[in-house]
């Protein structure tokens, strides 16, 4: 305010055209800042954006990672085992059956 006084004693300039000239700046300014706001705002989304796919990328590629050792226990324990069984050798086949039940229910 001193300066819109300074300014209306120097120049003679009514009151009321300074502060509509004030009331322009604080608007301008209010525009900038709401416009840094969004560009923040929309920057913070895209970062956002971009670890929740690296999230997703990374969760799924651990569940199909899981599921292929899944895969590989089975082939190579589990049937082998239920062969062996078979066969004749002596594995109870209650562990038999707790394994491959649980591998395959997984």
């Amino acid at each position: 305010m001193r300066i819109s006084f300074a300014l209306c004693r120097s120049r003679r300039v009514e009151p009321s055209a300074v502060s509509a000239v004030e009331q322009a700046a604080n608007a301008k300014e209010s525009l900038e800042r709401r416009a840094l706001e969004k560009t923040y705002s929309e920057e913070k989304l895209k970062k956002m954006s971009k670890v929740h796919n690296q999230v997703q990328a990374e969760f799924i590629s651990t569940e199909e990672t899981y599921v292929k050792s899944l895969e590989l226990l089975s082939c190579k324990l589990i049937q082998p085992l239920r062969e062996a069984v078979k066969k004749g050798v002596k594995i109870p086949q209650d562990v038999v059956s707790s394994l491959a039940n649980n591998v395959e229910t997984l």
